[in-house]
């Protein structure tokens, strides 16, 4: 027989799943890969180099470019976040601490093995600095229960 505290982990990690595999499926982890920051990298090399060469009011344009790109980039980034948040503060409603203490699965631990069976791997520590640096005004939304069947076969057992 299996430790009910293990069963009510294993819940929660098939329910923030499911709801973030559909967060991911609506685009909300597509962005912001390694090879986005190569690109924007040598983005910003290449109109280093030219700078000199190029008309002050161009450069001025590339820059408001840039400047757009990287809002573009923190926007997204957040509509990721708020979805990690909003798992983290669900979790902690049903008892799970958002920091681990000791050997204890926390709300920030099992938001990481969800993320990690959805291919999104990002370090419990990452997850920590997230929940700790949340705007708790932007992450208010309703985690929504209707996503998972899981949470109401748990709640019948």
């Amino acid at each position: 027989m299996r430790d009910p505290t293990d069963l009510k982990v294993e819940a929660a990690i098939e329910e923030v799943t499911a709801v973030l595999g559909l967060a991911a499926r609506l685009g909300a982890f597509d962005h912001g890969s390694p090879d986005d920051v190569n690109v924007e990298a040598r983005i910003k090399v290449t109109i280093a180099s030219l700078r000199g060469s190029l008309p002050k009011h161009v450069c001025t344009y590339l820059d408001q470019l840039l400047l757009e790109r990287e809002q573009a980039d923190r926007d997204h980034g957040s509509d990721r976040n708020r979805w990690i948040v909003a798992a983290i503060a669900e979790l902690q409603k049903r008892g799970f601490r958002p920091h681990r203490r000791g050997r204890r699965e926390s709300a920030c631990s099992i938001v990481q093995k969800a993320l990690a069976r959805l291919g999104v791997h990002l370090s419990e520590h990452t997850l920590e600095d997230l929940w700790d640096r949340r705007d708790v005004t932007r992450a208010l939304f309703e985690w929504p229960l209707f996503l998972s069947p899981v949470l109401k076969k748990s709640r019948k057992k």
